[in-house]
Order: C-alpha cells, then sequence, then structure tokens
C-alpha cells in the first residue's frame, strides 16, 4: 500500500478516534499484505472469529474470507447489488455467505420489483451512530443542498421500462 494514500490516512484517523487501531486491519488484496493487523495476526483473527461481518462485500479475497466460521453480507447499495448478482457481476462479493442482509427495507418484499435471484435478502436498519450526526440549530443555513454523482464498480444499471410521461 502506498505510504502516502488518502484512503490509509482516513482509515489511521477513524481506527485510532474510536481506539480500534490495535485490532483492525486495512487489506491489500493485490499482494495479501496489511496495515494495522500484520498478515499473520489477521489471519489468526479470522481463524478464531465466529462471525464475519462484511460489508458490501469488501472482502473479497478468498484465502482470508474462507477462514471465517460464518459470513454475513450487508448490502448498503440495495437495487446495485442485486442487479449486478443477476448479471453475474457480483459474484466474487456475494458467494460464500451464509446470511445475507440489505438496508432496502422492501428487497423481496411482495411489490418491490428489485428482482433477488436465489439470495433470502433480510431486512435490516442503516447503521448510524448518533454522536457522530451532532445536531445542527444554525438558522443562517435553513436547508440542506447536495450535488452527488453515484456510480458502481461495475457500470450502468438499468431495470424495467421507462414510463411514458402522461400530463
Amino acid at each position: 500500500m502506498r505510504p502516502r494514500s488518502i484512503n490509509l490516512a482516513y482509515f489511521k484517523d477513524v481506527t485510532g478516534r474510536f481506539g480500534l487501531a490495535s485490532r483492525s486491519a486495512l487489506v491489500s488484496e493485490a499482494d495479501q499484505c496489511s496495515v494495522g493487523l500484520s498478515w499473520q495476526d489477521l489471519v489468526r483473527v479470522a481463524d478464531a472469529a465466529d462471525l464475519l461481518v462484511n460489508i458490501s462485500g469488501h472482502l473479497a479475497l478468498a484465502t482470508l474470507k474462507s477462514r471465517f466460521r460464518k459470513r454475513v453480507f450487508i448490502d448498503l447499495d440495495p437495487g446495485y447489488t442485486q442487479h449486478w448478482h443477476r448479471a453475474g457481476l457480483a459474484e466474487d462479493k456475494l458467494q460464500d455467505h451464509g446470511y445475507y442482509f440489505t438496508v432496502g427495507e422492501n428487497v423481496g418484499r411482495p411489490g418491490c420489483t428489485v428482482l433477488t435471484s436465489d439470495i433470502p435478502w433480510r431486512p435490516i436498519r442503516q447503521p448510524v451512530v448518533l454522536d457522530e450526526w451532532p445536531v445542527s440549530t444554525d438558522a443562517a443555513h435553513p436547508r440542506f443542498t447536495t450535488v452527488a454523482s453515484w456510480r458502481g464498480p461495475y457500470g450502468r444499471v438499468t431495470h424495467g421500462r421507462p414510463r411514458a410521461h402522461s400530463g
């Protein structure tokens, strides 16, 4: 990993701020190395752990992922994840998990058009640490606005037919 990486700096800041620096690892799948816990310590932790909570399937390295006794996938991109799976694009992320949860609370329920394929998705609430989202009473900024672009690693997703505008 590059020593001047913005991602690495962020990882170190967050794990340090929450007292997790000595119990966490940032994994480089390309060369099977880690920052934080050594690779050997990480393998020992995986071998002893009861559960891997794999958020968005970011741990896809089979040699490490397979060491955990049980694996849970947490989907934070509902719609995208299911469409990519159906298209055969996200297999490395989704395979080998025993349970699948999604923040898309209607995924898999009647009336929801997101195709679930063979995965029994269970709803879960979006994880939030309220102390990290302080209440703001700044009257000088009466509204919240944002500009964003939502892109994923497998490209554009389309589903169904566009509806004709009636009006």
